[in-house]
């Protein structure tokens, strides 16, 4: 195998590891737009010893600080999350993060701040979830504190109404967001897989997934709205 150097962008970044963790890819969704790759409810989670393992090891054999970013699948479904970042704070990790679909109850996600330093709710649109009321509670929580909270907005189509008034009262918040276009999986005709339609799989090339045939998954108008400076768009909606 070829080794490869990897010089970090920011300067202070060179005395950091970063550690982008998937503890499963269990999921409580099932977007249309989420590969099997990525989404398995069958996978077991592993015995919270072998994390804890993970984490000394870590820490062990680093000098540098170490930040770790929890993702999925939806970490928060994890019945052990919560002792497992405990444990990562009395270890001394330097920097832990959470990416979360929101789904579970806003006293969750409050309790959750206290072991957390970034907080990241990705918006999805095909399940109906209490995202923005938690998203704001943690928003209220977090005030005055060095603790961050981003979110990630899936624009799906025929969503786009709903999610600009969701956007609006984020920036009223002053919750920083950013808009994701969605990348759709394929039917077995060839189709890109419309919200709600379940079926899609990627079509997979030699150079990876092949994202070029998406051509009628968003609307003319919709497309516009990626082209445009959102926060400038969002203002002059009323």
């Amino acid at each position: 195998m070829k080794s490869v150097a990897i010089e970090p962008f920011y300067p202070n970044d060179d005395n950091r590891m970063k550690v982008e963790w998937q503890i499963s890819n269990r999921c409580n969704f099932d977007c249309t737009y989420c590969s099997k790759y990525t989404h398995n409810n069958k996978l077991p989670y592993r015995d919270l010893s072998d994390y804890k393992m993970v984490v000394d090891k870590l820490k062990r054999f680093t000098e540098k600080e170490v930040w770790i970013s929890f993702t999925g699948g939806e970490p928060c479904i994890y019945p052990e999350l919560k002792p497992l970042l405990g444990y990562c704070v009395d270890k001394g990790v330097n920097f832990i993060s959470l990416c979360t679909n929101g789904s579970q109850s806003t006293e969750y996600y409050i309790d959750l701040t206290k072991y957390l330093n970034n907080i990241i709710f990705s918006y999805h649109f095909e399940y109906k979830v209490n995202v923005l009321e938690s998203i704001l509670a943690v928003r209220k929580c977090i005030e005055g504190t060095n603790k961050t909270l981003h979110v990630h907005m899936m624009m799906l189509p025929g969503h786009f109404e709903k999610a600009i008034s969701v956007m609006k009262q984020l920036k009223e918040n002053d919750v920083l967001f950013g808009v994701r276009r969605i990348r759709p999986l394929y039917m077995p005709d060839g189709k890109p897989a419309k919200p709600y339609q379940k079926g899609g799989d990627l079509i997979l090339t030699k150079n990876g997934p092949d994202y070029s045939k998406d051509q009628g998954y968003y609307s003319d108008e919709e497309l516009d709205f990626f082209k445009g400076d959102i926060h400038d768009y969002i203002q002059k909606c009323h």
